[in-house]
């Protein structure tokens, strides 16, 4: 996977479609890549916290609110705190 540095190309690797959207399936296998012992229930919540609109995929403009620079801390310290 991408460096997390670049969300842009961390959303294109987790995007294995190249559809511009991530899909429950999609997110969750790049969550679970990642090794971050987070459970299927809280990868599905986490990915409902995302997508924004409801639609079930996440776009990158949702991706990049939670992940870019002006993520939301709630997320990320879920991750964090999982990873430890």
């Amino acid at each position: 996977m991408a460096s997390s540095s670049d969300p842009r190309k961390v959303f294109n690797d987790l995007d294995t479609d190249k559809s511009g959207k991530l899909s429950a399936l999609e997110f969750r296998n790049g969550i679970r890549k990642l090794g971050l012992g987070l459970t299927s229930r809280e990868i599905d919540q986490l990915m409902i916290r995302i997508d924004m609109n409801g639609d079930g995929v996440i776009d990158y403009n949702e991706f990049i609110n939670r992940f870019g620079p002006h993520r939301n801390k709630e997320a990320e310290n879920l991750i964090f705190e999982r990873a430890k």
